[in-house]
């Protein structure tokens, strides 16, 4: 059973039948309340409106596009020995990150037990490299190119590709946990997930998970949350604080999408569209050597920050992704931006459902934009670049077409 065959892998329904029921539900539970997290309450009716327009502009177009019959499609063959070249690269990047720790040992067994605070545990012992441990993320690229040649090319692969695999998913679970990133590991799954086959037996245990899909992700976000957050504050802290675990976890996954919206909207309602694109290309502005270069030439402020200083929580630092484009572009702009992004991800899942290897290297990433479009612009982020950038390397330098298919 092709996982593609469900309607939550389609973008355009993702959107209406997920998204924006979840959008309206967060705005009908905070629309009374005169403060969100002890933040005045930004998210009035006028932004939800709005937010809700360019939501829908992005679904229509997502739609349309989706549809569009592509008259040419040129297949594009990389070769296998790209795994090896990616996965290297992977690893090494993992060792200059967390290579540190097995002289710390004993840290890691305190982070497991609870007894490490997010702030005060692993990250006093190592830092990240910017340029170098941002490479981990080409893992997310080795598992989407390894499950693509297992189950669309039915290649029979030397088995070191499988331990590499497993090593990859280890190392990104290792990360999730000790330096609590569980967005890390949702990289990894979401494209596990879109790529997967099943087989009949297993289908028809599970026919009904999988068609509520997103829904039944929403109990798994908040199992997943749960997990985690034990690791990361409540052991720590927070277990003085709440008399109930599982409702902390639901307090905490809420307030992270409340914020992220009730900041977005305050931002929106006290600053002025910026037209500096600091959410949008916030990739730009933090790029190695470039970005600091580029921040001092711009005197680049961050808004959102002003914002946690004066009315906000910096424990809460998100800002909506549909309210970033707003930021920067401004509404009008903001609209052409989520038309012109509906096209791109319309046409990238319209490869990925012909199994094209564009879009199956690119749509997983885009499909987490989708996800994360309350929270935020996640294909802005800095995290995300080298998954594009090392997936567009791939198509457009390495790859080798194999001819035109109609």
């Amino acid at each position: 059973m092709d996982i593609k065959s469900f309607w939550w892998t389609n973008p355009g329904k993702i959107i209406f039948f997920f998204i924006v029921p979840v959008y309206v539900i967060i705005f009908l539970f905070s629309a009374n309340s005169p403060s969100i997290n002890g933040t005045f309450n930004f998210f009035n009716f006028e932004i939800f409106f709005q937010g809700l327009i360019l939501l829908c502009l992005f679904g229509f177009t997502l739609g349309i596009f989706s549809n569009v019959s592509l008259t040419k499609n040129y297949e594009i063959k990389i070769n296998i020995i790209t795994l090896d070249f990616v996965a290297i690269f992977t690893i090494i990047a993992y060792f200059f990150w967390f290579g540190e720790l097995i002289r710390n040992f004993d840290l890691i067994i305190n982070i497991l037990s609870g007894n490490s605070t997010y702030a005060s545990g692993v990250r006093m012992y190592i830092n990240t490299i910017p340029g170098i441990t941002t490479l981990s993320q080409f893992g997310v690229v080795y598992v989407t190119l390894y499950k693509y040649f297992i189950n669309f090319k039915n290649v029979i692969l030397k088995k070191h590709y499988k331990f590499l695999y497993w090593i990859i998913l280890i190392l990104t679970l290792f990360r999730t946990i000790v330096w609590s990133e569980r967005l890390a590991l949702i990289e990894i799954l979401i494209p596990i997930i879109l790529l997967s086959k099943l087989k009949l037996k297993v289908y028809k245990k599970i026919r009904v998970i999988l068609f509520l899909g997103p829904y039944m992700g929403v109990l798994f976000l908040y199992l997943y949350f749960g997990i985690f957050e034990y690791f990361r504050s409540w052991a720590s802290y927070y277990k003085f604080i709440y008399d109930n675990y599982w409702g902390f976890i639901f307090d905490r996954i809420s307030n992270y999408y409340l914020t992220a919206l009730n900041n977005g909207a305050g931002v929106i309602n006290v600053f002025n569209s910026s037209f500096d694109f600091q959410y949008t290309f916030a990739w730009v502005y933090k790029f190695p050597i470039l970005g600091e270069v580029l921040r001092d030439y711009t005197g680049l402020k961050s808004t959102l920050n002003i914002f946690l200083d004066n009315y906000g929580n910096r424990e809460f630092n998100n800002l909506a992704g549909i309210f970033a484009v707003y930021h920067d572009f401004g509404f009008l702009g903001a609209s052409v931006v989520m038309v012109v992004l509906g096209i791109i991800v319309g046409l990238l899942y319209n490869l990925y459902s012909k199994n094209s290897i564009i879009g199956v290297l690119l749509y997983p990433t885009f499909f987490i934009f989708l996800l994360e479009i309350l929270r935020i612009f996640y294909i802005g982020e800095p995290r995300t670049t080298p998954i594009i950038f090392l997936s567009l390397l791939l198509l457009l330098v390495v790859g080798k077409r194999k001819g035109e298919v109609n």
